[in-house]
Parts: structure tokens; C-alpha cells; sequence
């Protein structure tokens, strides 16, 4: 299964238009999968993160054209990723991972390797959850992209160290996931600048302060 949504995650990096793709085997699934039920809350959760990832994208206002490349066409590549693999009835881990990996062709040059060994290491992560996975498991995650890329000297490595050490030292029980989530995001903004990075992770502080409103929890 992992194999299967990686394949089509890779298909979507390449460019694949999948509102196009009706007559080869990701179109015919999505046409089937039209008719399925509605995925479940959790899933619709993770869907629900790489909507807030790619508006934020869409709205972000750079001047690097490869950093603005990156933005758009990850975001709407990796966001793809995510709504194909939740109608095919993939568990919220292969959701993440398929879409993590789906941005990987779309980095900054400067940063592709860098960005695809630390997404790598964070779907890795994700995939052991498997339909265990949830949003509180995301610290770890980033923990682990950040453990593999201790050697890189990029400005991508930089803010994800300075995400990742910020958000181990806010992490408490006494707070919120979003709380401690949007801190590490302001140490991060005082200490790095990396535009696709931060706007992942604050598309995803979004969605987590939204939840906290409607659901006083996460």
C-alpha cells in the first residue's frame, strides 16, 4: 500500500494533470472512488492541513522565482497527493507521507537535496504510525526530518533545526499542540528565513489553531 501511494505520489510530482487522467488506472481510481463514503474525520483532518498548506502558498507573495515556483506547484501537487490517496481509503499516515513526498520534485534547486532527505525522514516517521497516526504525533516527525539532515548546511536545514529544537523546548502537556506549535513558529521567524519551509509549517499552525476553536482541543 505504502509502494502503491508512493507510485502516485511520484506521477503527481511529475506534472500529471489528474482532472485530465480519466483514462489511465489514478483516473479510473478516482472516478470509482467518487462514489465511496466520505472519509473519516481524522483523515478529513490531515486533507484539511495541505487545503490550509496550499492557500497560504497561493497567497504567500515572493520574488525568487524558484522559491515561488516551489510554493505553487508543491503545495498544489502535495495537496493533489493528499485528496487522491484519501479517496482511494488510505489511513491519514499514507495521506501524509504520499503527500510529503509529492512536494519533493518541486523544491528549491538549491535545496533539493536537503528538502528530500528531511521529507523523506519525516514521511518515514509518519509510516510507522501507520492508522495510528494523528496530529499530536507530528512533533516527532519533524524531530526526525531534522535528525536527517544534521549534516546539511542549507537554509531549509537551519529552520527546520531551529523549528524542531524550539518546538522540543515549548512542548508541554500544559499547552496545546497549536500553542506550542505557533511558539516554535515565532522562535523560528526570529531565527530563520526560509519562505517554503515556513509557510508548511504555518499553514499548519493555522489549521491547528482553527481546530482549537471549533473543538477547544486538539
Amino acid at each position: 500500500m505504502v509502494s502503491e501511494l508512493n507510485q502516485r505520489a511520484d506521477s503527481l510530482a511529475k506534472g500529471i494533470d489528474v482532472d485530465q487522467a480519466r483514462h489511465n488506472d489514478l483516473g479510473s481510481e478516482m472516478d470509482r472512488a467518487e462514489e465511496a463514503q466520505p472519509p473519516a474525520a481524522d483523515v478529513e483532518c490531515i486533507f484539511q492541513v495541505y487545503s490550509a498548506i496550499a492557500q497560504l502558498a497561493t497567497a504567500r507573495q515572493v520574488t525568487d522565482e524558484a522559491t515561488l515556483r516551489s510554493l505553487r506547484k508543491g503545495a498544489s501537487q502535495a495537496l493533489e497527493a493528499a485528496r487522491v490517496s484519501a479517496e482511494i481509503g488510505a489511513n491519514q499516515a499514507l495521506i501524509v507521507s504520499s503527500a510529503t513526498r509529492a512536494w519533493m520534485a518541486h523544491a528549491v534547486p538549491a535545496e533539493a537535496s536537503t528538502w528530500r532527505v528531511a521529507m523523506n525522514g519525516f514521511a518515514d516517521n509518519v509510516e510507522t504510525a501507520g492508522p495510528n497516526f494523528e496530529l499530536s504525533d507530528l512533533p516527532g516527525a519533524v524531530s526526525a526530518a531534522a535528525m536527517a539532515i544534521a549534516d546539511h548546511s542549507t537554509p531549509t536545514a537551519e529552520a527546520l533545526r531551529i523549528f524542531s529544537g524550539a518546538l522540543a523546548e515549548v512542548n508541554s502537556d500544559e499547552f496545546s499542540l497549536g500553542a506550542n506549535w505557533n511558539a516554535a513558529i515565532a522562535r523560528l521567524k526570529d531565527g530563520a528565513t526560509d519562505e517554503v519551509f515556513l509557510t508548511v509549517v504555518e499553514g499548519i499552525g493555522s489549521l491547528l489553531e482553527r481546530r482549537e476553536v471549533d473543538h477547544s482541543t486538539i
